[in-house]
């Protein structure tokens, strides 16, 4: 989400779904990322700080728990009730945009069996 928009950003859509399964800490959460993107997307460890602070400064995620690991903090995420929402309504538009444009490129829509819009 930029700051000021409900935008979501690509690595900000996988952060919420990467904790769509229950708490994970800064890690895992970036290595399920790169899981779920077929390693497309991979934030930076300063990156996915950034995301992680502006999610929670809107509150669709909140820290689930603290607790030291070798003697370094490990803080665990979970998404909210508000970033289960906004994920889901990332998704739909996604999927929207995607009907979209197999819908108005009539070759690609037969190939995946989507109607195609007829072209004059």
């Amino acid at each position: 989400m930029p700051r000021g928009t409900s935008e979501v950003s690509e690595p900000m859509f996988f952060v919420l779904t990467a904790l769509l399964n229950g708490p994970l800490h800064g890690h895992a959460i970036s290595k399920l990322i790169q899981e779920l993107s077929n390693g497309r997307v991979r934030p930076s460890v300063g990156t996915l700080y950034g995301i992680l602070e502006r999610l929670h400064e809107r509150g669709v995620i909140a820290v689930d728990r603290e607790e030291t690991v070798n003697g370094r903090n490990r803080r665990y995420f979970r998404i909210t009730d508000d970033g289960h929402a906004l994920v889901e309504a990332e998704a739909r538009r996604m999927q929207e945009a995607a009907a979209l444009v197999l819908r108005l490129s009539p070759g690609r829509a037969q190939a995946w069996g989507v109607p195609g819009i007829a072209r004059g």
